[in-house]
């Protein structure tokens, strides 16, 4: 008799690295800050528990308006693990459009909470076009407020 074993997620895998080798290089930034496995982890799991706190989880969408960069990947991983999904939105878009995307987003997603993660400068500025949006702090404790904690050296 065989049993067949549900594959493993992204964050599954990712769990097993954070565990094996936490203090290895998980993202390197410009070829010079770098960030452990652990710090990912930890700072993904942080916006995860902000996430949920606010009642975005199963069925809903969080919007991720920022540049390619480490705050990126933790916020795709947080959401994740807040068990949401995640649309991407491209930040050199006027912010009218990116609106748009997200009026778009909230209406395909049958009403349900939507967070966003976009730059302190923008927040504002979108909250008045889309009132109903629920922004995400990106300011917290951990690599993504305190970039002094960095190790500049590679695993």
């Amino acid at each position: 008799m065989t049993t067949s074993l549900a594959p493993l997620t992204i964050l599954d895998r990712l769990a097993k690295v954070v565990h094996s080798r936490p203090d290895h290089a998980a993202v390197v930034v410009c070829g010079t800050d770098t960030y452990s496995y652990k710090q990912l982890w930890q700072d993904a799991s942080y916006m995860a528990s902000c996430l949920k706190h606010a009642g975005i989880g199963k069925e809903c969408i969080v919007a991720i308006a920022l540049p390619k960069s480490y705050q990126y990947l933790a916020a795709v991983l947080g959401t994740w693990m807040a068990g949401a999904a995640f649309v991407p939105v491209d930040t050199t878009m006027p912010l009218e459009r990116v609106a748009h995307i997200l009026k778009e987003s909230l209406a395909f997603n049958g009403g349900h909470v939507i967070g966003a993660f976009v730059p302190t400068g923008e927040r504002s500025k979108l909250q008045a076009l889309l009132p109903e949006l629920l922004l995400m702090p990106l300011e917290f404790p951990g690599q993504l407020q305190a970039p002094g904690h960095r190790s500049n050296h590679r695993h």
